[in-house]
């Protein structure tokens, strides 16, 4: 699962993806007339068939939606649509949706929930620069994936996204486990990780996996009822290496590490050897797919209803870490960065 506008990095061959939307193909709406109203409708009933995250958010959609109709009513312009749809996208407060008109309309993209809201406040707390500085650099793709040593003896690695391209990931993790092999412990940073593979986050996970454990639970909507949903899958992670590294790890996470860096830490934070250090994650889980409205703007639905292995829902919670560093505007003005500090720091005890 991968969140809209980011960019993913395949191993052995960058590949700069400017998404639009999740991981899946764009999927074009069914036919209807390119109206206001009839716009509005098209988004609201798609929502009721598609998006996976009614029974856990628990409000009666149908009856929103209609009483926000009856406003646009009053003002049926392009303007009184846009409004009326990022007004429903603040209901959900689902990071993963989002609204993109089309070039020609005068409105900004719209990005739901508390990915959105950071984003639009311009709120940063992770300069990747300075962890480079920090960081005696062995193996680097295009600064999206890199690993390397900090202080001679603890183990450093980076992952900016998740690509799919498990065959890379092997021979990267590999070189990786082999070449970290003698570090006392590891911080592995998924700041502004933006996701992508749930695959590709699950065989990474491997490489730490202490044994067999059931870590993540999905199922995908399948019509208008709230319990028309596919059939649950159950999710196991398990060591594929013959060497996983059992030394202390630092799970190094922020407000930006959302999607598949998500379900990467449901599986990481099995492993007892494992602790979640800096900032809570984002927060935003299931699968994305992109609509097109008839009057050709886009918008992301969450298909999906995404579950810890215990089938307890995190979704706009996140995950809470162990232990709660936060980086300040005045501490990157300042080329600090306390979350990594205090990531290494809990290595030692």
């Amino acid at each position: 699962m991968l969140h809209k506008n980011t960019l993913i990095a395949g191993l052995g061959v960058l590949m700069l993806i400017t998404m639009s939307s999740g991981c899946d193909d764009v999927l074009l709406g069914p036919e209807a007339e390119n109206t206001v109203l009839s716009n509005y409708d098209v988004f609201v009933d798609d929502f009721q068939q598609k998006y996976g995250g009614f029974p856990v958010l628990g409000i009666d959609w149908a009856s929103i939606a209609a009483d926000r109709r009856v406003e646009l009513e009053q003002n049926p312009t392009d303007q009184g649509l846009y409004e009326a749809l990022t007004d429903l996208i603040d209901v959900l407060d689902d990071s993963h949706v989002f609204l993109t008109p089309s070039e020609t309309a005068p409105f900004e993209d719209y990005e739901g929930g508390i990915y959105g809201r950071l984003e639009r406040a311009g709120f940063e707390d992770f300069d990747k620069e300075r962890a480079l500085e920090e960081v005696e650099v062995i193996k680097n793709i295009e600064d999206v994936i890199f690993y390397g040593t900090i202080h001679d003896s603890v183990g450093y690695l980076y992952m900016g996204g998740m690509a799919d391209d498990l065959k890379g990931y092997r021979g990267f993790l590999d070189q990786m486990m082999e070449d970290l092999a003698n570090t006392v412990g590891m911080v592995v940073d998924i700041r502004n990780n933006s996701g992508g593979s749930d695959e590709a986050s699950r065989l990474i996970a491997s490489y730490f996996a202490d044994g067999r454990h059931r870590y993540m639970v999905s199922r995908y909507k399948t019509g208008p009822g709230p319990d028309d949903f596919e059939e649950p899958r159950e999710w196991y992670v398990e060591p594929e290496t013959e060497e996983p590294y059992h030394r202390p790890v630092s799970l190094l996470t922020n407000r930006y590490s959302v999607s598949a860096a998500e379900t990467f830490t449901f599986a990481m934070k099995k492993f007892p050897h494992v602790l979640q250090v800096g900032d809570t994650t984002t927060g935003a889980f299931s699968e994305v797919v992109t609509r097109q409205l008839p009057n050709t703007w886009f918008y992301g639905v969450s298909v999906g209803d995404y579950r810890n292995g215990e089938d307890v829902s995190i979704e706009r919670i996140g995950h809470v870490p162990d232990i709660l560093v936060e980086n300040t505007p005045e501490d990157l003005a300042a080329n600090r960065d306390p979350m990594l500090d205090a990531a290494v720091e809990a290595l030692r005890r």
